[in-house]
């Protein structure tokens, strides 16, 4: 009889939590509840284009945007609402007419590929709050020429801006230490990027491909640089004498110049 009673009350929690978790509609938005009893917006079933995401949902507050929620859709204008900490995996892939997201002050994450190949957005400025974006999260964006980002942010991550062709100028925020793996690979039209000297680490092929990128310049509290960080043969690095950048430089024969005292 235990036995019996404990496997009805196993059956009665899961079906609760398949409830829980099972999309509901609110207008033209479907969304999750969140473990804090807040919303998650997780797809759009209407016809506009743009979008002013809604701060509640059936009275209740919206918190993220859900992994893929408007991947592949053909939205042009995102506005998000004050509250969101979030922005889930995926998101907004694949959004080829997307060309501009609105975000507001207090959003924390931006998940991997949250904009990954949404070819029309150009501009792109994240709020000061943003502590952590995910990997690829702007990956083929090739029409994006413009970016800020936040000063909280610690590191890039692997493939931020992978075949970012149009991007010309990068400022990397001062807390920025780890430049990750072929984050900006491919990124052509790449010309200038400002290195706070925070930077520790350059992870492989950081700047592969970038063949207008001509020269970087590192302080000598940088520690690694990974294979094929950099391909350019007419591409050098301005470093500190006797720094690490300078001895990396001689080893695999990179070329390089001393930074003015």
């Amino acid at each position: 009889m235990k036995r019996i009673f404990v496997l009805l009350m196993c059956l009665m929690l899961l079906a609760l939590t398949a409830y829980a978790e099972s999309p509901k509609q609110s207008g033209d938005y479907t969304y999750i509840l969140a473990e804090d009893g807040t919303a998650v917006i997780t797809g759009y079933t209407g016809k506009g284009r743009t979008l002013a995401i809604p701060a509640s949902v059936d009275g209740l507050a919206v918190s993220a945007v859900g992994e893929e929620a408007f991947a592949g859709s053909d939205v042009t204008i995102v506005n998000l609402p004050e509250g969101i900490l979030s922005v889930g995996d995926g998101a907004f892939k694949e959004c080829a007419s997307l060309i501009s997201v609105i975000m507001p002050e207090g959003l924390q994450t931006l998940g991997a590929s949250t904009f990954r190949k949404c070819e029309s957005l150009r501009i792109l400025a994240l709020p000061s709050t943003i502590t952590e974006i995910g990997k690829g999260a702007f990956f083929g964006c090739v029409n994006l020429t413009e970016i800020v980002l936040p000063e909280a942010l610690t590191e890039l991550p692997t493939n931020m801006f992978y075949g970012c062709t149009m991007l010309e100028t990068v400022t990397i925020p001062e807390n920025v230490t780890v430049i990750g793996a072929t984050a900006f690979m491919n990124c052509s039209a790449l010309k200038e990027v400002i290195l706070p000297d925070g930077v520790t680490e350059i992870l492989a092929g950081a700047f592969s491909g970038c063949d207008s990128l001509g020269e970087l310049k590192v302080s000598e509290k940088l520690e690694s640089i990974g294979y094929g960080a950099f391909t350019s043969e007419s591409f050098k690095l301005i470093v500190v004498k006797g720094s690490y950048a300078e001895s990396y430089c001689k080893k695999f024969h990179v070329n390089y110049e001393y930074a003015e005292e």
